[in-house]
């Protein structure tokens, strides 16, 4: 799911200020100086406020009378933003954030597979076919360019279930894959990941339920596997 930054000069600001805040550079507690950011940003206090209206929306920020406006830990950031989860997922890579969407995928994408393999359309499988033959034919080139077909593959399988809940998890999803997925492909070079995504579309398409849960549970213990070679030395 595209990030909602809207375009402009508040698009701007909250880009910028987002970043710091998720990562690091204002700590939590950081009051934030409204003065401060229209001279940085040469803009209104009206679009300032607006800025920090977005932040408090994603649970970045939060105003107290006497204090102004601080950063909030990150317990209280709302991850289901996707403009918060695309900062969040920005290098440098976080081994435990990461690991923390290994999980979440290992709990949700199997189950999504099953319901796909019995709710797909006719149309469904045709988009899941073509997104498998793009990553197959893209497996041995440039893995940025790989990791933007896997999602799109994993957002197509996410489709396929026609629950319109379940879908909205491309929110947590795609921008935390696609940072994944170019550390681990520009580090691991088993190209096994293509058989596997095969066997779970191919289980997807046959209407094999159980099929599909068991090949996407593989696949996402394999995904494990190599992202951990990468994280490993972070840790």
């Amino acid at each position: 799911m595209a990030s909602r930054i809207a375009r402009g000069l508040h698009g701007q600001v909250l880009n910028v200020v987002g970043e710091r805040i998720v990562d690091g550079t204002w700590a939590p507690g950081t009051v934030i100086e409204v003065d401060a950011l229209e001279a940085e940003f040469e803009v209104s206090r009206t679009t300032v406020r607006e800025v920090l209206k977005s932040l408090t929306d994603k649970g970045l920020v939060d105003a107290r009378p006497r204090l102004g406006t601080y950063v909030l830990d990150h317990a209280h950031w709302n991850y289901l933003d996707p403009d918060v989860m695309a900062w969040r997922a920005r290098e440098p890579l976080d081994a435990s954030f990461v690991r923390s969407l290994n999980e979440v995928r290992a709990v949700l994408e199997p189950g999504a597979a099953r319901l796909a393999a019995a709710a797909r359309s006719e149309q469904d499988v045709v988009t899941l076919r073509e997104a498998f033959a793009e990553l197959e034919r893209s497996a041995e080139g440039d893995p940025a360019h790989i990791a933007e077909v896997d999602v799109r593959l994993h957002r197509a399988i996410l489709a396929a279930t026609h629950n319109e809940l379940l879908f909205q998890f491309e929110v947590v999803l795609e921008p935390a894959l696609r940072s994944r997925n170019r550390a681990a492909l520009w580090h691991v070079h088993d190209l096994t990941f293509v058989s596997l995504h095969r066997a779970v579309v191919e289980a997807i398409v046959a209407g094999d339920g159980a099929r599909a849960e068991q090949a996407m549970s593989a696949l996402l213990t394999e995904a494990a596997e190599d992202i951990g070679q990468v994280l490993d030395p972070l840790s």
